[in-house]
């Protein structure tokens, strides 16, 4: 399928499901879509989408689980009021053009299980104070911000991260400081990158905290001293 999505998309009212992923879709976001009401899924990823998102996303889509916007060339700012989709449980906007803060009130979504933020231009407060926001959220899984410009300091909070998170993906943000003792509270972790930043100090020893850790990236950093035995699996 290729075009563009028409407008009247926004006239299909008790609409629940819509996906053109992998569609080739070329035109700008329609406003008309985001009045939708019934709409659980809206898939759109990997397209060639342009355009921004509405200033009052999440205000007309109270019913949203999933939201699926990745790859595309969208751009601007992602509105706090996304958390009014209060259902959502899947969001993917990686690998496009938005820039601005990371609205930390993602955090009041309670049902909330992959957060997919990766290669944008997103910034942050120098504390990561998303991060902080987002251990609101207990049934997280899947968090990934890698490639922003986020500038900052991992913050100790990150070990309040769900218990359910299993995929930690934070490399190529300009990460500065010492990995804190807290990531060791992260039991279930699997996978953890942190490559391509500026972190330095020693790899904490609370790592061998972790249950199954199975992928653990810390090359192109400043991390110094020996790598204990106790951190084998």
């Amino acid at each position: 399928m290729t075009g563009v999505l028409p407008a009247e998309l926004g006239n299909f009212k008790k609409l629940q499901q819509l996906d053109l992923s992998h569609s080739k879709v070329t035109s700008s976001v329609r406003a008309s879509i985001f009045n939708i009401s019934a709409l659980q899924l809206l898939g759109l990823h990997l397209n060639k989408l342009s355009g921004t998102l509405p200033s009052n996303l999440g205000r007309g889509i109270p019913n949203r689980e999933q939201f699926l916007y990745g790859g595309n060339n969208l751009s601007g700012f992602v509105s706090a009021s996304i958390s009014n989709s209060s259902r959502l449980r899947v969001i993917d906007l990686a690998g496009n053009d938005f820039t601005g803060s990371i609205p930390e009130s993602l955090g009041n979504l309670e049902y909330l299980e992959v957060l997919s933020l990766g290669k944008n231009s997103f910034f942050s407060d120098s504390t990561f104070s998303f991060l902080a926001s987002l251990t609101n959220c207990r049934n997280l899984r899947v968090l990934s911000f890698s490639d922003n410009p986020l500038d900052g300091v991992l913050p100790t909070p990150i070990g309040n991260l769900s218990n359910s998170l299993l995929c930690f993906e934070g490399d190529g943000c300009k990460q500065k400081g010492v990995i804190p003792q807290e990531i060791g509270n992260l039991t279930r972790v699997t996978k953890n990158r942190l490559f391509s930043n500026e972190l330095s100090g020693h790899i904490p020893n609370t790592l061998k905290c972790m249950l199954n850790p199975q992928e653990f990236y810390l090359r192109s950093n400043k991390i110094e001293g020996a790598i204990s035995m106790s951190y084998e699996v």
